[in-house]
């Protein structure tokens, strides 16, 4: 699950009975039943402090892009656009926990709907909306302003995971969420639907690896006058290592570059099997970061089209550690692991069919892959509901609507730009 869980580590490892005297923190940690928590959590774990949804709240305001390239329509790729998301999400983490060891652990579902362009003037909040142990949930919103109607319009919406670490570098207890307000409790209770939503996915797509494949769902009627690739021909492959200006607080490399990697890997992917270079990212799914970067770490990104629809395409894309420049220990650890959507689309924008079909090996491996990612494109990540929740309106509408206001209620008017808007 993506949202609201504590971080849990190896099994409670055995205590020598002859060192319970002798290790205070061992023996806290054994009696509060905790895993693998930072020694300084455990000792304050008694006197647990509570922070409002509020108090989390903080905003980030750019212009993305080329500023120089405004006016021309010329669209932003999505990874510049998760970089800042990424950017918003941890600075809401580290207000609610007060220091800033708090690594990004997963991104959910990630709509990119409305075309974001060079030049736009970009605004972001975030806010902590449910925490666990050692793990929060976070909500980024983001928004757009139109310089002919001078309005923000609503253009995307995510939700993101991260962890709090000790000084020990081990997970640390979270300060308590309190809710002040009905709109919290109802965005609460939205990002515990998708905790329940991301389970019934997980054990949806588990499933796949022991339940008999349906000869039906592999049936392909082969049309004439379409190219058919094999899944494993589509692939591209990348390798590289990241330089410590991509360094983060923790001396890791930041995530929001990661993700620009990935994107920009998956859209080379999808270039290719579609034949056409007007490709765009709509949506991104289950992006998992499970290990940490150093500069010292030699990468291959692996990107290939999974699944593919009338006019859009899946892309998984997976990180790997390869090896360490400095001592060549040969490793083989995913690190990353995320999904891309990409829509082909024409000169103008306008979607176009794909002329392009994907064909699945004899083998059950690659037939279980395809179905997975047949039933991942298929899942619905519902939105936030309107009703719920008057924070925003639907993609691509105006702050202008009855009944929606124009700045978040977890925000400040006075310094939030819709407040001026």
């Amino acid at each position: 699950a993506l949202l609201g869980l504590e971080w849990r580590g190896d099994e409670e490892p055995e205590l020598d009975p002859r060192s319970r005297g002798r290790s205070s923190t061992m023996a806290a940690q054994r009696r509060i039943g905790m895993r693998m928590l930072s020694t300084s959590s455990v000792l304050l774990a008694g006197t647990r402090e509570r922070r409002t949804s509020r108090q989390s709240w903080s905003y980030m305001s750019e212009v993305i892009g080329q500023a120089t390239l405004g006016g021309r329509h010329i669209r932003m790729g999505a990874g510049e656009i998760l970089k800042v998301m990424d950017l918003c999400a941890a600075s809401a983490a580290m207000k609610h926990v007060q220091h800033q060891r708090t690594p990004t652990l997963a991104f959910d579902r990630l709509e990119l709907l409305v075309p974001i362009c060079h030049g736009d003037l970009v605004h972001m909040d975030a806010r902590v909306i449910n925490v666990g142990t050692s793990a929060m949930g976070v909500q980024v919103v983001g928004r757009k302003k139109d310089m002919r109607t001078r309005h923000w319009y609503y253009t995307h919406e995510a939700f993101a995971t991260f962890v709090s670490l000790g000084p020990d570098g081990k997970p640390s207890t979270v300060p308590e969420l309190v809710l002040e307000t009905q709109e919290e409790i109802k965005s609460q209770e939205y990002a515990k639907k998708r905790v329940e939503l991301a389970r019934r996915y997980a054990r949806e797509q588990a499933a796949f690896d022991s339940h008999p494949i349906d000869p039906l769902e592999l049936e392909f009627k082969k049309v004439k006058g379409i190219e058919y690739m094999h899944i494993e021909d589509t692939v591209v492959r990348l390798r590289k290592n990241f330089l410590p200006r991509s360094l983060n607080g923790l001396g890791t490399i930041f995530g929001g570059d990661l993700m620009e990697w990935m994107e920009g890997a998956a859209i080379v992917c999808a270039r290719n099997f579609t034949r056409n270079s007007n490709v765009v990212t709509i949506a991104m799914d289950n992006l998992f970061f499970m290990k940490p970067i150093l500069p010292t770490h030699m990468l291959e990104l692996t990107a290939r089209v999974v699944y593919c629809r009338t006019h859009t395409v899946q892309v998984e894309t997976t990180v790997k550690i390869i090896e360490s420049m400095w001592n060549q220990k040969k490793q083989d650890d995913v690190s990353h692991k995320g999904y891309f959507t990409i829509l082909n689309t024409g000169e103008y924008g306008d979607k176009e069919e794909i002329f392009v079909k994907l064909e699945v090996g004899e083998d059950e491996l690659s037939q279980r892959e395809y179905l997975k990612a047949k039933h991942r494109a298929e899942f619905l990540w519902p939105t936030h509901d309107q009703e719920s929740c008057r924070s925003r309106p639907s993609y691509g509408q105006a702050f202008t609507q009855e009944g929606v206001v124009p700045y978040p209620p977890w925000g400040d008017e006075e310094r939030s730009y819709f407040g001026i808007a």
